[in-house]
């Protein structure tokens, strides 16, 4: 195991990134579901008859599920950044 040591790839995954790029990655996530939460509420404003909400979602990511997918990516990075692992 101690040979392993000057192994670049088992020590790359104990080197942290700089926090500074951290910080741009977490304003970045912050401000996308900040903009999907926008077109879902403004999506919940615009009723629309079923037959033109079937098509006007045609090809997009349901804005829930997806904030839902960020919003978890977003705490399990920073949870892995707390201990150390990221």
């Amino acid at each position: 195991m101690l040979l392993n040591l000057g192994r670049k790839n088992w020590t790359a995954g104990l080197k942290l990134r700089p926090f500074d790029h951290r910080s741009e990655t977490n304003l970045q996530a912050v401000q996308e579901m900040l903009n999907i939460a926008a077109e879902y509420k403004k999506a919940e404003k615009d009723e629309l008859p079923p037959v033109k909400l079937a098509t006007a979602k045609v090809g997009k990511q349901a804005a829930n599920k997806h904030l839902e997918q960020l919003a978890s990516n977003f705490k399990s990075s920073d949870i892995g950044w707390t201990f150390g692992t990221c």
